[in-house]
């Protein structure tokens, strides 16, 4: 089985153990049975970055006694570390609004952070809304929500008009805060950097083992956890990446687009057709928002 080294960081699921010493991200799936995320939380110990879960997975929602945790919510609080160590990461769904508001006032996680995915415009706000009143962190994936037909294709500039201008903003929105910084401060971070996708660097194990860079790319596994390393690493030394001139190769408008130093190409790597106007248009604003603080700054505003 495979042994992933030091350098690495490793998302695996609660029900698949590995030995080494990479930093994990331990996945706690909908169904996961409080045995599994335990015996989990115990094998892999200190080496534990982050735990990822889904809002469901925590709590249901009863109109009439409102939030009610699961078993699962105590054994992964236990799990962030008597110190929050940890990180926690809660992938929010389509419960209601009302639901995820009063779920995250009553549980608050110092080390935790919500992640939204693109929805309508007026949900991705109102959702943005409810979980900043509680001075809940968010970060928007860079991937469409479950349910495609309900994104309008402004959810993600809402989010970022959102994080640029409500005057109530109490914590970051990602990727946009990070974007914000390398525009203001220099330095280098993507798309892949936020979605913890960092070539060679992360790896995602499936629930059925096979291994690849992301979630999104398990259609063209690097091998699977029967594997050694050598194998792995070498099949990622030899591929070619992504960058302007693979793009330029492959004709992609991408090579030539303003804020390709965002994205290194995110979108477009397994689907050379995949629709990214919506994030264009929000590195648009930041960029825009970022220039005209510049220039107030220069004329002493």
């Amino acid at each position: 089985m495979i042994v992933f080294p030091s350098f690495v960081t490793v998302s695996v699921p609660s029900d698949i153990t590995l030995d080494g010493d990479s930093s994990i991200i331990l996945r706690i799936p909908r169904k996961a049975s409080p045995e599994s995320v335990t015996a989990a939380l115990t094998h892999y110990g200190k080496r534990i970055r982050r735990i990822d879960t889904l809002a469901d997975a925590l709590f249901d929602f009863d109109a009439d006694r409102g939030v009610l945790p699961t078993e699962l919510l105590s054994i992964i609080e236990a799990g962030l570390g008597v110190d929050r160590s940890r990180a926690l990461l809660i992938r929010a769904g389509t419960q209601s609004i009302a639901a995820l508001a009063e779920f995250a006032a009553t549980y608050s996680f110092p080390t935790g952070s919500w992640e939204l995915r693109e929805s309508d415009s007026e949900r991705m706000r109102r959702m943005l809304t409810a979980l900043g009143g509680v001075r809940a962190k968010v970060r928007v994936a860079a991937g469409p929500s479950e349910d495609a037909a309900a994104s309008d294709g402004d959810a993600v500039l809402a989010a970022a008009d959102f994080y640029l201008h409500d005057p109530f903003l109490a914590t970051p929105v990602e990727p946009f805060h990070g974007i914000l910084g390398v525009l203001a401060r220099g330095g280098k971070a993507d798309l892949h950097v936020f979605q913890d996708e960092r070539r060679g660097m992360n790896y995602f194990v499936s629930g059925n083992g096979l291994i690849s860079d992301a979630a999104r790319s398990l259609q063209t596994p690097l091998g699977c956890i029967g594997d050694g390393w050598d194998a792995i690493s070498g099949h990622v030394s030899n591929s070619p990446g992504f960058d302007a001139v693979t793009f330029m190769a492959l004709r992609s408008e991408c090579a030539f687009c303003p804020h390709f130093r965002f994205c290194v190409g995110y979108f477009r790597e397994y689907d050379q057709d995949r629709d990214c106007s919506s994030w264009r248009r929000a590195f648009d604003l930041v960029a825009r928002e970022t220039n005209r603080g510049a220039k107030d700054l220069e004329d002493g505003n």
